[in-house]
């Protein structure tokens, strides 16, 4: 981090965003996960539960010490300054169909269960899941159930395991690997056409020293 650097430019007058870490994976140990290490959703969305503006899409990837991928890194991007406010303490939910609502999957589990009301629900994995994701986070007394014995109740849960999985996020990136930092120079204070301070003339700026990741 240009520590030395922000410190001048304050000096000077410049504003300096306080710095936070930038696209991370998080820390989840959650037992629905453990032993899928490699497995991977080719298109979940991710949501910060109690922050409805926190969302992002893409892959997730399960790692040895929680989710990573695409849409995870992009929501630690989003969400960076907010997360690091929290202390990264918080609840995600994930959709893993993310190319489906949850309303259009309610639909098409409802048509499902009356087309196949023989099979077993965890023997045959939807919407692209693995079948190892699939059998963990589908709940156990609906695994091994046929669609013609699912309730309300339990259609309801089935709905929701997933689209709106949840988990419960205990830090980030383990292993110190963010990738970049959000956090500099204020970008009010840079004129865009040159990337010269609005402040001092001939003084331009680039890169990490500004509030950009």
């Amino acid at each position: 981090l240009p520590i030395s650097t922000w410190k001048m430019l304050a000096e000077l007058g410049h504003t300096i965003v306080p710095p936070v870490a930038s696209l991370f994976t998080f820390n989840i140990n959650d037992a629905r996960i453990k032993g899928l290490e490699g497995v991977s959703v080719p298109q979940a969305a991710v949501t910060v539960t109690g922050n409805s503006k926190l969302l992002a899409t893409g892959p997730v990837l399960v790692t040895h010490w929680g989710l990573s991928g695409p849409g995870i890194l992009r929501l630690s991007a989003w969400g960076a300054r907010y997360l690091a406010g929290i202390k990264y303490s918080f609840e995600i939910a994930v959709n893993w169909a993310a190319q489906q609502p949850a309303n259009a999957v309610n639909e098409i589990l409802k048509q499902y269960k009356e087309e196949h009301p023989k099979q077993i629900v965890g023997a045959h994995p939807l919407f692209s899941i693995p079948t190892r994701l699939w059998e963990k986070i589908i709940p156990a007394e609906i695994n091994g159930k046929r669609y013609a014995d699912l309730s309300n109740k339990l259609m309801a849960d089935y709905l929701q395991a997933i689209t709106a999985t949840r988990f419960k996020v205990t830090g980030k990136s383990t292993f110190k690997d963010e990738f970049v930092t959000a956090g500099g120079v204020d970008l009010n204070e840079v004129d865009f056409r040159s990337m010269q301070s609005k402040k001092f003339a001939g003084l331009y700026f680039a890169g990490e020293v500004l509030d950009i990741d």
